[in-house]
């Protein structure tokens, strides 16, 4: 009897374990739906985060294709040409398939260098993401060093090594020769394109410490498939015109005077007058003596050759007063004009401009100091390509504001004092398609180097502060047991990329120098 009694005591205790083991089960089934429903969350918010990503990803691809377009068009397929609105499809990292639209807004800003505004878009599913990028097509000047050939101008090898360093942007047509020791400071700060592979000596780099002597960052190191080329003779008569006419690109081309003398608004200096409206056009030589006292720089400018006396003239721009007053070599009066010749104008707007052209080239004289912004250019086609000679220094006087170029077929440097030059501004010598096989034009050169030996004159720095453009590399000095002639200290002025002087030529390369995402409906760029 009492063990029944015992029996029946534990039957309710088992009822009440079974009641508490369902409870329980209960709890972390709804727990287990909660944390169910949670992961389900997060991974569809995944999911939604890594189809935002491809479509983004897919927008700037879209915005590479149009950038590749323009370059493409420009190029040579249908210059100046906005390309018409495109789709396509871009594949993901896991090998999806993403849709993108590219459109171009059909008008640029007036301004001197060509920009376009893309408008790029893709969609991922249900992600939808916008991109607006603004694309500045490149002026040579974005260049601290450019040249076409490795060969010198007198036919020998030219060496990139430790000692010298270039700080901008370099390009070379190749093949470079490139001899680096591990410790010591980068031949290049900035990047380095080339268009085939590089001779290396001793060897090519393959550790961190190689890389770091020939660059500071490898990643700036660039072999690339498609050459540059150099301006055009077009670009070259484009600055002729603009000095004669204050247009660069007229419907018909200007008579160009015959008679030697100056030239503004298109009328000899003698007798002028008015608004002026063109750069200066100089028929014959002219050598040029330049001072600056304030905010005024006065050109003396003698023009001669061909059996002629030599004519004198005296520039006196006034950039306070915004006049140009031309006086003879006994400072009488000759022509007074009201604005400057500096700067340059939008395209398709008339006015006063920095072209400065000269039909039998120039020497430029030592000392010249610059206010203002100039570009001195010479004829340089297949039949006439005068020079321009450097008797020493040519500086700005004020380096955030004055703005140089100087254009010829060859330039030479031809001092043979001792000392150190500097010249500021863009150097552009030689022209696209001058040579069909290996030459000696288009170059920057000191004409007391031979091809064997020292040079015999000039020995000191050569400071260029800006830009060197160059079909072959210039010989002007000699380096390494013996030194004669001029070692080249080149400093790149990063203004001369978004602000060229006037009339700078530009590339076929369009770089993206703004870039944001506009999903939320905002614009970018305007």
């Amino acid at each position: 009897m009492i063990m029944q009694t015992r029996e029946r005591r534990r039957r309710p205790e088992r009822g009440m374990a079974l009641v508490a083991t369902l409870m329980m089960i209960t709890v972390f089934l709804i727990l287990i739906g909660v944390l169910m429903e949670n992961l389900a969350r997060e991974v569809n918010v995944s999911g939604m985060h890594g189809r935002s990503n491809a479509a983004l990803r897919a927008a700037y691809y879209a915005v590479e294709s149009m950038q590749y377009q323009i370059e493409f068009n420009d190029a040579g397929a249908a210059p100046g040409v906005v390309p018409a609105p495109f789709g396509g499809s871009w594949v993901d990292q896991d090998g999806t398939n993403v849709a993108y639209n590219v459109s171009v807004d059909a008008q640029r800003w007036t301004s001197v260098l060509p920009y376009y505004l893309v408008h790029a878009t893709a969609t991922d599913g249900t992600s939808t993401r916008s991109v607006d990028a603004l694309l500045q097509k490149m002026p040579f000047s974005a260049y601290n060093y450019f040249t076409i050939s490795e060969q010198t101008n007198l036919g020998g090898a030219v060496v990139y090594t430790n000692g010298e360093q270039f700080n901008g942007p370099v390009y070379s047509g190749g093949p470079m020769i490139i001899d680096y020791q591990d410790a010591q400071p980068s031949i290049f700060t900035n990047e380095v394109w080339t268009a085939s592979a590089p001779h290396w000596i001793p060897a090519a780099p393959s550790t961190p410490a190689d890389w770091s002597a020939v660059i500071s960052n490898q990643g700036n190191f660039h072999i690339v498939s498609q050459p540059l080329q150099l301006p055009t003779a077009l670009d070259n008569t484009s600055v002729e015109y603009a000095s004669l006419t204050g247009n660069p690109n007229p419907s018909s081309p200007p008579t160009i005077p015959t008679v030697q003398d100056m030239y503004i608004n298109g009328a000899s200096v003698v007798g002028g007058g008015g608004a002026l409206n063109t750069g200066v056009f100089i028929k014959g030589r002219a050598t040029i003596t330049s001072t600056v006292v304030g905010n005024v720089d006065t050109f003396t400018i003698q023009i001669c050759c061909a059996g002629l006396p030599v004519t004198t003239y005296h520039m006196i721009v006034d950039y306070g007063a915004s006049t140009t007053r031309i006086t003879d070599a006994s400072n009488n009066p000759v022509a007074n004009y009201t604005g400057v010749p500096s700067g340059q104008q939008a395209p398709g707007v008339s006015g006063a401009d920095g072209a400065i052209f000269s039909t039998l080239g120039y020497q430029f004289n030592a000392g010249n100091v610059f206010t203002g912004q100039y570009t001195f250019a010479t004829i340089d086609n297949a039949t006439t390509h005068p020079a321009i000679f450097f008797m020493g220094s040519q500086t700005y006087a004020q380096p955030t504001t004055d703005e140089l170029a100087f254009w010829s077929n060859d330039m030479l440097l031809d001092d043979v004092s001792n000392g150190n030059i500097e010249i500021d501004g863009l150097l552009l010598t030689g022209y696209y398609g001058e040579c069909t096989a290996t030459c000696n034009d288009g170059t920057f050169y000191n004409p007391f180097c031979p091809l064997i030996g020292g040079c015999a004159g000039g020995t000191g720095v050569l400071t260029l502060k800006g830009s060197l453009i160059e079909n072959v590399r210039g010989k002007r000095g000699t380096l390494g047991s013996t030194v004669s002639g001029f070692s080249t200290d080149s400093i790149y002025d990063s203004r001369l990329a978004t602000k060229p002087p006037p009339f700078t030529p530009t590339t076929t390369e369009y770089d993206v120098i703004a870039l944001c995402t506009t999903d939320s409906g905002t614009t970018c760029g305007n």
